[in-house]
């Protein structure tokens, strides 16, 4: 019984973090079924689905309908089936939304020893970085 205590107990703490924290995030298993989800992310893709609805979901139907959302759909979709197949590690990509937004995407696959055991997609909204450093641009290039 203590170990399933401690499993829910993992699984709060998970859920907790989570919920807190100001990324994006979707962590999905070896076989691409959506294991862990937050709110954030599907605010940012404009799921009409709660987190607790994706779960075992395929995380490459969930992405497919969200490439309207950014400026390029089809390099979008193909990136992600690149990362998915290539299970390497890529932080901080950007990726530019229709709507003017950047965000900073990181891909990191998860292996126990040599076995995939899935991956973990993060996205950070860097849009105010991204005027910050325009707006210095122009002023050193004004002086």
């Amino acid at each position: 019984m203590r170990v399933h205590g401690a499993c829910h107990d993992r699984d709060d703490r998970l859920e907790i973090l989570l919920a807190t924290l100001p990324s994006s995030v979707l962590m999905a298993d070896g076989d691409a079924r959506v294991v862990a989800v937050n709110q954030n992310f599907c605010d940012l893709f404009e799921l009409a689905d709660a987190p607790a609805d994706l779960i075992g979901v395929d995380c490459r139907t969930v992405a497919r309908p969200v490439c309207t959302l950014v400026e390029d759909p089809s390099g979008f979709a193909a990136r992600l089936d690149l990362l998915l197949r290539r299970r390497r590690k890529v932080r901080d990509e950007e990726v530019m939304f229709s709507d003017g937004r950047v965000f900073a995407r990181s891909h990191i696959p998860v292996f126990n020893g040599d076995v995939y055991g899935g991956h973990l997609w993060l996205y950070v909204d860097i849009t105010d970085r991204r005027i910050l450093e325009a707006e210095t641009e122009w002023l050193i290039s004004e002086t």
